[in-house]
């Protein structure tokens, strides 16, 4: 679960230090999260809210807060870092951010819908410096609802209005052509080793094959099982191969 909480975070993360910077320069709690020491910038964080009330500062010490307990997997205190920024700093230059981090939070929690919505939100706001990536995770987002042309959509604004984007280069690795929802039981650079699971899940009866990759220098052959047209059909399975201790992941 850790390890899937930071593959999602780490591209929103990366984007929004790289905008504040100048903002949290010299703060320890900042240098704390670049190392990625999010347990001491918890405590860094929880030492200043108890011993300073009046800093013109702490809406950013609550934002690290809550990036923080993110990483950590502690959404619930998260959201309540988040929303305490919303509610006691109004006018802080860290509301689209926060917003963002709202907005991950329930994609993390699967809960697609609550953030589409706020990713819907933060795209009407046109002159957003982190518009490409708001539209990188509508993509994603409509995905996992099932919205195909929407997230092709997305998808097709991303390449033509920020070409030169992170978030652009990124998006080629998406696939929204194949418009089903499939579980991923393996990754293997030996074919043979992909081939000997997707037989063995073949003959327990399951519709298995296996989709290969080229990642820079390197051929990944990755095993799914099923194609679904609904999201709640693929979590079934998913389900039902976790119990069989098979690493599942649903795709897209």
């Amino acid at each position: 679960m850790h390890q899937h909480i930071v593959r999602i975070l780490s591209l929103s993360i990366l984007i929004l230090l790289i905008n504040f910077t100048n903002l949290f320069a010299g703060d320890k709690i900042e240098e704390l999260f670049l190392r990625s020491d999010y347990p001491s910038v918890i405590e860094e964080a929880s030492r200043i809210l108890s011993q300073d009330k009046t800093s013109p500062n702490l809406d950013k010490v609550y934002f690290y807060l809550g990036l923080s307990n993110m990483k950590l997997g502690n959404f619930a205190e998260a959201r309540n870092d988040f929303n305490i920024i919303l509610r006691e700093f109004p006018n802080s230059k860290l509301k689209e951010r926060v917003n963002l981090s709202i907005a991950d939070l329930y994609f993390l929690e699967e809960n697609y819908p609550e953030a589409k919505n706020y990713y819907d939100n933060l795209a009407k706001d046109t002159n957003s410096n982190i518009l490409s990536l708001i539209y990188y995770k509508l993509a994603q987002t409509n995905m996992k609802l099932g919205k195909w042309q929407l997230a092709k959509e997305y998808l097709e604004k991303l390449k033509n209005e920020f070409p030169l984007s992170f978030e652009t280069s990124l998006a080629k690795n998406i696939n929204v052509y194949d418009e089903f929802f499939t579980v991923q039981v393996g990754s293997f650079i030996d074919a043979d080793k992909a081939r000997n699971l997707s037989d063995e899940i073949k003959s327990a009866g399951l519709d298995s094959y296996i989709v290969i990759n080229q990642l820079q220098d390197k051929t990944f052959y990755r095993v799914r099982v099923g194609k679904f047209a609904s999201l709640k059909e693929a979590k079934e399975l998913e389900k039902s191969l976790t119990e069989k201790n098979y690493p599942t992941k649903i795709f897209p």
